[in-house]
């Protein structure tokens, strides 16, 4: 369904009047979670969304943040995003980037590193080319074997309440064509 707007253009950009947003879907996660090792994790729980495009032609801007820790001592945490369990956006794999277009995170060389919490924030403009519903999604996973990442909690102090928590999340945007 359309939105009509004071100078005659719609949300569909029928009018013309392009880069309107159409819809926005958002998923937010509170709770925390936590991953071993290099392999991927499965999708992190509460960051996933769901957008049925209004045209075939229009985009989708996805952004999203994703507050992470890590063991001290440099080692790091990446993520990535897939489209219906496909990843996008992930750039090209290079002599010593192997995660270009990712969040790539890495702790500071010190034993207080595991006590702080980093904000991974990205963004990706994605054309599905049709009106299907497509389901948007967020991987994580260790930069080291054996080693654990955790989602909205320090790493090294989980259980104490005056360290905090926090909240990550995953938005959709469907911009209208010109």
């Amino acid at each position: 369904m359309a939105i009509y707007y004071g100078d005659g253009s719609n949300s569909n950009g029928s009018s013309g009047f392009g880069g309107r947003i159409v819809k926005c879907v958002t998923s937010n996660k509170g709770g925390h979670t936590t991953h071993t090792g290099t392999s991927w994790s499965s999708n992190i729980g509460g960051l996933t969304s769901s957008i049925s495009m209004a045209d075939s032609n229009n985009k989708i801007l996805i952004l999203w943040n994703c507050c992470v820790s890590a063991a001290p001592n440099v080692y790091s945490a990446q993520i990535r995003l897939l489209r219906d369990g496909t990843v996008i956006g992930g750039g090209v794999k290079g002599q010593t980037q192997h995660v270009v277009g990712h969040n790539h995170y890495f702790t500071s060389y010190d034993s207080y590193s595991g006590y702080t919490l980093s904000n991974m924030s990205n963004g990706y403009v994605d054309s599905p080319g049709d009106t299907s519903s497509h389901t948007y999604s967020l991987q994580i996973r260790s930069g080291y074997s054996n080693y654990v990442v955790t989602v909205n909690r320090t790493y090294s102090n989980p259980t104490n309440d005056h360290i905090g928590t926090a909240t990550s999340f995953l938005t959709l945007f469907e911009i209208a064509h010109s």
